[in-house]
């Protein structure tokens, strides 16, 4: 087999051979990751611009954004205005550019946020948390990250209080509002049902990962159910 290439004098993007060999993403999300870093460093990007350009749907489009956000190439933030809010995209060219990638590495599960929100009592060489003193209402937490957190699904004052909100966010800005919540409320139920086990048994480790993963794999069974009584297979 032979490549032909023109001559890169101008119209051309040069890009990092890391995402195009990432055996973790699909060739979907490989293209539209090459699409995206075509674009201008300070372009705008919404879901309706990227399914405009690709020529691909929005459901397609998103389906393999969320690939790309699991693998730390792309994140979104929302942010509120006093005229509501706005979601903003970020595209790393390299995952390890990613905050959560780094950070993913760099935080214990088990640490808390006293050095910013707590007062931290010092007995017996160890500290009291004195979770009661955070207000959450002036966190400007997701709906439903106070529900995990008023189920005891984490602390007010855990560490990764905020990349939940984060994850919480993109999920219903980005997938069926009615399939986040029962996911969300399935999966808490059952984490804490089993005692903060995995199917193993064992105790979950990092539990800001296992409830990302068992919460999209909860909706993505939603979306599978649906399409198979659509077609008569689901009995």
């Amino acid at each position: 087999m032979s490549i032909y290439r023109n001559i890169h004098n101008s119209n051309y993007s040069i890009i990092d051979n890391d995402y195009l060999k990432d055996k973790n993403l699909s060739f979907g999300a490989i293209g539209l990751m090459t699409l995206l870093l075509s674009f201008k460093d300070d372009t705008k990007f919404n879901l309706k611009l990227i399914s405009l350009v690709s020529g691909k749907s929005i459901k397609v489009v998103t389906k393999y954004l969320n690939e790309l956000k699991r693998n730390n190439y792309v994140n979104v933030k929302r942010y509120t205005t006093k005229d509501g809010y706005y979601y903003d995209y970020f595209i790393y060219e390299s995952k390890t550019f990613s905050p959560n990638f780094k950070d993913d590495t760099q935080y214990d599960q088990n640490e808390t946020l006293e050095s910013q929100f707590l007062t931290g009592v010092k007995e017996n060489n160890n500290y009291i948390k004195q979770d009661k003193i955070i207000d959450k209402t002036k966190l400007d937490l997701c709906h439903l990250t106070e529900y995990i957190v008023d189920n005891d699904l984490i602390k007010i004052n855990d560490m990764s209080l905020f990349y939940y909100d984060d994850f919480l966010r993109d999920l219903l800005h980005n997938e069926d509002y009615k399939k986040v919540i029962r996911s969300v409320t399935y999966t808490t139920s059952h984490i804490i049902k089993s005692k903060f086990k995995d199917e193993e048994n064992k105790d979950i480790k990092d539990l800001l990962n296992y409830f990302k993963v068992s919460v999209r794999s909860n909706i993505n069974r939603q979306y599978t159910n649906e399409e198979l009584e659509e077609t008569g297979l689901w009995e």
